[in-house]
């Protein structure tokens, strides 16, 4: 994500209607539904595939992306290997692309790292205008990929961007369902006191009320140490 800042930087640039309606094609076709996040991983992923094959070269012309790009995105992810295999308490583990829960342990995981990045769509008169949790502002979701569906209402996002006068925008952005940000990090949700007053609050106080089985009233003045399901 922050090769292509956001994915932004990732395509060739078009020229024409016609590139530029090409590209909206390939972005389609590795499009995952919860948004921006996992497409990007989508054509990661992708590319390191044709590059073990030694089809990567025509991989990137046929899809019209920027090999330098990804080739950071991969030098940088060496990086974080070399850091993480010095501690001799971590170890790399694999997970089958079959798994039911594939995507969901990715969004988890996601979730665990962008917990102060995330917002909830203000009505669902107005699709693309989201309060963010941690500004209590009010921004605009820009995407290529276009905006979360109606159904989902919340959101985390990896860019928190303003042009300096009124107006802001989220770019980089996911749908995330609110249980999976609750139990990616319960640690930090055990006292909604730091929370904005208003809709943002409320509705998170239902969420974790549902996933602990206690009070509305008793998770306002305190949540319990651990949310159960949260393993």
């Amino acid at each position: 994500m922050e090769a292509s800042e956001g994915g932004k930087q990732l395509f060739l640039t078009a020229f024409t209607d016609e590139e530029k309606a090409q590209i909206a094609k390939i972005r389609n076709y590795f499009k995952h539904p919860s948004g921006d996040h996992l497409t990007l991983f989508n054509i990661y992923t992708a590319w390191r595939s044709a590059s073990s094959a030694g089809t990567a070269d025509a991989f990137l012309k046929e899809n019209k992306l920027l090999g330098a790009i990804l080739k950071s995105a991969d030098s940088t992810r060496l990086q974080l290997l070399r850091i993480l295999n010095r501690h001799e308490s971590w170890t790399l583990r694999s997970m089958s692309p079959l798994r039911l829960d594939y995507y969901i342990l990715m969004l988890k995981a996601l979730a665990a790292g962008n917990y102060l990045r995330v917002a909830k769509r203000e009505s669902k008169s107005e699709p693309k205008k989201f309060s963010t949790l941690r500004h209590s502002a009010v921004a605009r979701v820009e995407t290529d990929l276009g905006p979360p569906s109606g159904a989902n209402e919340w959101l985390m996002y990896n860019e928190y961007a303003s042009d300096g006068n009124t107006k802001r925008f989220l770019r980089c952005v996911s749908a995330i369902p609110p249980e999976c940000l609750v139990s990616a990090q319960p640690g930090f949700w055990r006292d909604p006191e730091f929370l904005p007053h208003g809709h943002i609050r409320d509705s998170l106080v239902k969420v974790i009320a549902n996933m602990t089985g206690g009070s509305e009233d008793f998770i306002r003045g305190g949540m319990p140490d651990t949310p159960s399901g949260t393993s």
